[in-house]
């Protein structure tokens, strides 16, 4: 950490670890980064558990580690040493939103779609792998759609206003996505425009999907936008990631977390389900949110061990169907209680 600095200097607290990743793959100043808590064999003691992370994800969303201080090219035996900003730091973040100094807070996506990017999507609490904005930079994010209403058509893309101010080498995140009858639709990941033909139209440099797909997601400038901020320390808060709905599928949240589920889908034959797991200790909170009406059918989260806000009756599943629908759980003892909710029905 760097106690000797200038006024103008932000507080670091760094840490060298190596970093595993996919060979030839780009990272970028500001990517939250998980460690890898289970490296190696797991009856052995094994000290590399303390130094090696990895992009964050729906199995390692409990364990944030920071952000790169710098970018970053994996070599071709998948690992590099690498400078993070452990929490506590006043870092630039990589974000996916817009910001406002000492007012915006952020979370790390774990999801597919934009790992490691810092979004104001809601997080299921404060403390690790979020953050609060000391920056306004109103070019985090220069469009983005998340109730469902954008498209993509293999390289083709449409939704009104979402490529306002766009330009070809610009970048489009899809974070989740679905047909409009709730079957698989395009692969989350970063995708680069290679030219934009309106404000309402762009074409993709690689196919995204096989036909036409529904997405949450947001378009920002070819080069990451970052702020200021300061990495939020004490509990782990889970991340966040968005997931699609499946027509008579399921489609399963991560453990502890936030969840968004991408709406704006019809679901025909039945409900799309989830069964939330246990939760492993007392405190660990998960919040689910839908963005966009479901037709016919629900989102359908069943609750092994519930209990609802009254302490006594038991919680046994929570349907999501309207948009805006929440609910918001912590893990008490031995049961997932209901804290807060508005929409879904219980049971």
């Amino acid at each position: 950490m760097n106690y000797a600095r200038h006024k103008s200097q932000a507080m670091k607290f760094q840490k060298r670890l190596w970093l595993t990743a996919t060979a030839g793959t780009t990272l970028y100043k500001g990517q939250a980064l998980c460690y890898n808590r289970d490296y190696g064999t797991a009856t052995e003691r094994d000290g590399e558990r303390d130094s090696r992370v990895e992009l964050p994800s729906t199995t390692n969303n409990l364990r944030f580690a920071g952000v790169l201080d710098h970018n970053v090219t994996v070599p071709s035996n998948g690992e590099i040493k690498v400078t993070i900003n452990e929490p506590g730091s006043v870092c630039d973040l990589w974000i996916g939103s817009d910001t406002v100094v000492d007012s915006t807070y952020l979370w790390a996506l774990a999801g597919d779609g934009g790992k490691g990017i810092f979004r104001s999507d809601v997080g299921a609490c404060l403390g690790r792998g979020a953050a609060l904005a000391l920056q306004t930079n109103a070019s985090g994010v220069l469009v983005e759609s998340i109730d469902g209403t954008a498209v993509v058509n293999g390289t083709a893309v449409a939704k009104t206003g979402l490529f306002a101010g766009a330009a070809a080498g610009d970048k489009l995140v899809i974070m989740a996505s679905a047909t409009a009858a709730g079957a698989a639709g395009a692969t989350p990941g970063v995708y680069t425009l290679a030219s934009v033909t309106d404000d309402d139209n762009a074409v993709l440099t690689a196919s995204a999907s096989s036909g036409a797909s529904e997405f949450a997601g947001f378009v920002q400038s070819a080069n990451p936008q970052t702020c200021l901020a300061l990495l939020l320390d004490g509990e782990e808060s889970g991340l966040v990631e968005w997931i699609n709905v499946l027509d008579n599928a399921a489609s399963a949240a991560m453990v502890a977390g936030a969840t968004h589920v991408l709406g704006g889908v019809t679901l025909g034959t039945g409900d799309c389900t989830d069964t939330l797991a246990d939760g492993t200790f007392t405190g660990e909170k998960k919040l689910i949110a839908l963005h966009g009406a479901l037709t016919t059918q629900d989102y359908l989260v069943t609750v092994t061990s519930g209990i609802q806000m009254d302490g006594s009756t038991a919680l046994a599943t929570v349907e999501f169907d309207a948009d805006g629908d929440y609910a918001l759980l912590e893990w008490v003892v031995s049961n997932w209680q209901l804290i807060s909710y508005a929409g879904p029905t219980l049971a």
